[in-house]
């Protein structure tokens, strides 16, 4: 058994994953989704015996409120019982020592009132020194043992691979080295030099919600190989770039975990592992996709599609902020890997129910079905 969760984490991640056993699965979590979001997945964990609250592995993407908000504050609950084996994660120890200049040790103290991201990635370098041997029992571990050990794969040579306790194998695509760099650098100004009133941060969000522009519901229409052909602007923030790229597979299954990883970072991560396993220019053949940056059309490419051979691809939003997904993004996957394409949203909402149209559905090049949760405040469950 192998599924994948997309738990309510409103514009966030939050996935729940297990393999192995029903009756007693291992458990991977990734990512925790804004915080409100902790309540889902503080309930699911409540759900759970207390022998079983202990998680093989907990990765938490990037630094982005988003993704690393919700786990904050499920981490800072200790009445849980909560246990994590390793916690994949890159924060100031970890890219501090990146390029020239910079080396292990001396980090700046963080300003109360700093923007979101760095600070938050603080928060989480805190939490893990401080319950160490209790709530986990490492960090990076898999990567190695000294304090900048980090999640990334190196400029040349085999990815890194990890196979976790059960049988499920990890391997990394992404990010890289440069890619870490560019967060090193945001963090050390963020850190060092940021003091934002709230008017000012409130400024930042509506500039980045407009920077790249937004599509709002489908309308009547939509000619899908258009929009799939729009041109494509690239994401460029430091955070996403960071992004860890993970393929998970088990028992012939598999699962491509993309974060808001750059649309490059992906299809190059996907190349080098084909030519790792001797199939260089061959599509890499995966059962389900999480799309990245929930369906950003700024972190969705046709080139990195064409990379994949895939026909289930999953979108976590709600809409909110950035009203993701964009409709060209998901126009991309239909040209690239339609027809036969399964959509999996994890919330039904104005950005996604115009997905439900029939004639777009029936269409015979790019036709697809879609997934709902069943209701509302539920996750969205995929089996492989």
């Amino acid at each position: 058994m192998f599924s994948i969760e997309m738990l309510p984490a409103q514009q966030g991640d939050a996935l729940w994953i297990e393999y192995g056993s029903e009756a007693k699965p291992h458990r991977i979590l990734v990512d925790g989704g804004t915080p409100p979001t902790v309540e889902q997945v503080r309930s699911r964990v409540l759900a759970l015996p207390k022998d079983q609250r202990r998680f093989e592995l907990l990765i938490v993407t990037h630094i982005d409120t988003d993704h690393i908000g919700g786990i904050l504050r499920l981490l800072s609950d200790k009445t849980l019982g909560l246990h994590f084996d390793d916690v994949w994660f890159n924060a100031w120890p970890q890219i501090q020592g990146i390029g020239t200049g910079h080396t292990l040790g001396a980090k700046p103290e963080p300003k109360v009132d700093q923007i979101l991201g760095p600070k938050d990635g603080e928060i989480l370098d805190k939490l893990l020194n401080l319950h160490k041997g209790t709530l986990n029992d490492g960090w990076n571990h898999a990567f190695g043992t000294a304090k900048d050990a980090r999640v990334a794969i190196p400029d040349t040579g085999d990815l890194p691979v990890v196979t976790l306790k059960g049988g499920m194998r990890l391997t990394v695509l992404g990010p890289s080295l440069g890619r870490l760099k560019k967060l090193r650098d945001e963090w050390e100004k963020v850190i060092r030099d940021t003091k934002l009133t709230d008017a000012e941060r409130e400024a930042i969000v509506k500039k980045n919600a407009a920077r790249k522009g937004i599509d709002l519901t489908l309308g009547p229409t939509i000619d899908v190989k258009a929009k799939a052909a729009s041109k494509f602007e690239s994401d460029d923030t430091p955070a996403n770039g960071s992004s860890i790229i993970v393929l998970a597979e088990f028992e012939k299954k598999s699962a491509l975990l993309t974060g808001d990883a750059y649309a490059d970072g992906i299809a190059k991560g996907v190349t080098r592992l084909q030519a790792m396993r001797g199939k260089a220019g061959q599509k890499l053949k995966v059962d389900v996709v999480k799309v990245a940056h929930h369906g950003s059309k700024n972190n969705t490419s046709l080139p990195e599609l064409g990379s994949l051979d895939c026909k289930r691809f999953l979108i976590s939003s709600n809409g909110n902020i950035f009203h993701h997904p964009d409709v060209e993004a998901i126009c991309r996957i239909l040209v690239a890997n339609g027809p036969g394409v399964d959509l999996g949203f994890a919330y039904d909402c104005p950005t996604t129910k115009d997905w439900r149209d029939p004639h777009l559905q029936k269409d015979k090049k790019t036709g697809y079905t879609t997934r709902y949760p069943a209701k509302a405040g539920e996750g969205l469950r995929t089996v492989l």
